[in-house]
């Protein structure tokens, strides 16, 4: 009886053996290049003509963005020793506040450790719908400040909005009324850091997706980039980058960058 069994199943295991395929796997997508960078930033004050009233200094703080980077450590040195504070605005800006008396000379060292990954949209994800009302509430501080916010019959968008993006066409990505903000930050290549600014959409699918970069200046059409940057603040509070009150002149602090790479994938 067992070997009759035996002699059953041969013929099975042979019939499967010839119906064995061969399953092509689709290679995982290749990891987007990043470098991790150790960036230094110090804003300084010169002597106040107006020694007797209280001196104040803003600085911009950079902070960890989902897709871009990373912000591992940050210390801050004052020198000499002031007492500050760190406050957040509706954006969703950190800003660094100095106050200090007597009219001395201050600078402020900002040392940061950053992991930063190539911003390479990838057009594919996105998703041709309406906010979700989620989205409406979170991003409610950029959809506010976008030039088109009044509904007009004549600027309805034309074609999809990845065609849009992919031509380079601003004006049909305005034209859908997403949140957009104004982004001031750091352009980073190697051992070499300049202050740019950029704009930035909100593209359901993607999130924030750059759609003037630095490199294009204030030129409409310009098509996503591949870049390394370090965002600074969003809806550029202060236009040139740290603000400062010295007695009873405002006056702009002088800013100076230096950034090492610590490696580079």
């Amino acid at each position: 009886m067992l070997a009759a069994l035996v002699l059953a199943l041969v013929p099975a295991c042979r019939s499967s053996s010839q119906e064995l395929r061969v399953i092509e796997r689709t290679p995982p997508p290749e990891a987007p290049r990043s470098m991790r960078v150790e960036l230094v930033e110090t804003a300084t004050v010169a002597t106040s003509s107006t020694p007797a009233r209280e001196s104040e200094l803003w600085v911009p703080l950079a902070s960890s963005e989902p897709f871009g980077q990373t912000i591992e450590s940050e210390f801050i040195t004052i020198c000499p020793d002031a007492p500050y504070t760190i406050a957040s605005d509706c954006h969703g800006n950190r800003i660094l506040h100095v106050s200090w008396s007597g009219g001395a000379a201050l600078a402020v060292r900002i040392k940061y450790r950053v992991e930063l990954v190539a911003r390479n949209a990838d057009l594919s994800r996105i998703e041709e719908r309406p906010l979700t009302p989620g989205e409406r509430g979170a991003f409610a501080p950029e959809i506010d400040s976008h030039p088109r916010s009044a509904p007009n019959s004549y600027d309805r968008p034309s074609g999809s909005l990845r065609e849009a993006l992919e031509a380079g066409d601003y004006e049909q990505v305005a034209r859908r009324r997403l949140p957009t903000r104004s982004i001031a930050g750091l352009m980073v290549r190697e051992e070499a850091v300049e202050a740019r600014y950029w704009g930035e959409t909100y593209v359901p699918g993607i999130a924030w997706l750059t759609v003037l970069p630095p490199d294009a200046g204030c030129a409409v059409g310009a098509r996503p980039e591949s870049y390394f940057a370090i965002e600074k603040t969003n809806g550029n509070p202060f236009n040139s980058g740290p603000r400062c009150k010295a007695g009873s002149n405002s006056q702009p602090s002088l800013v100076t960058w230096a950034v090492k790479t610590l490696n580079h994938r």
